[in-house]
């Protein structure tokens, strides 16, 4: 892979994309759906495993009683919040320019969540994933025009029927057949 210093203008879009990508986690966390649609382009494909669609297949999925657990659960007959805690933590990034509109950006994320049990009891979940992302240049916006979630790893504390990610999970594989591997191709950076 050859390593080439970014531009003037691909350092603005590497600020641009990351607003995006923080938009994103923000809307995540705060259950705001309007931030989440703003990381898309309308025409988007987002998949994960249990999550292969556009934006608002993933907004259900988030809101299904199933999807990502940030549904209600009963504790003493009341209705509470089944993730009443959750961070995702975007650290390393890596971004590769195909042309002054494309953009294969390739981000690390840990998941921290704060588990509720019908008993009333929380625990702690983490889960390390990777964003491997084509965003497009658009009008002048940079979004996500496709994702995929490999997920490297989920700590399991207490068992969650078929919430989650893990049913159908995208495997984070350590070769050239990993999903980061095939975007790039597909861009045309191979």
């Amino acid at each position: 892979m050859k390593v080439q210093k970014p531009t003037a203008e691909q350092l603005i879009s590497r600020a641009e994309i990351n607003d995006a990508l923080m938009r994103y986690a923000s809307g995540c966390d705060r259950h705001d759906p309007d931030m989440i649609r703003s990381a898309y382009h309308p025409d988007a494909h987002h998949f994960h495993g249990d999550v292969d669609g556009d934006v608002e297949d993933l907004i259900a999925w988030i809101d299904s009683p199933t999807g990502g657990m940030h549904h209600t659960v009963q504790v003493g007959g009341v209705d509470v919040w089944r993730i009443p805690g959750v961070l995702h933590f975007i650290g390393n990034i890596h971004y590769e320019f195909a042309s002054d509109d494309l953009a294969l950006v390739h981000s690390y994320c840990l998941t921290l969540q704060v588990v509720r049990q019908e008993d009333g009891s929380e625990t702690f979940m983490n889960i390390g994933l990777r964003y491997v992302d084509r965003f497009e240049r658009r009008n002048g916006e940079w979004k996500i025009a496709k994702r995929i979630v490999p997920v490297d790893y989920a700590t399991l504390p207490v068992p969650y029927g078929d919430a989650g990610l893990n049913n159908n999970a995208v495997p984070s594989l350590r070769d050239r057949s990993d999903e980061y591997w095939k975007m790039r191709a597909e861009i045309g950076l191979e």
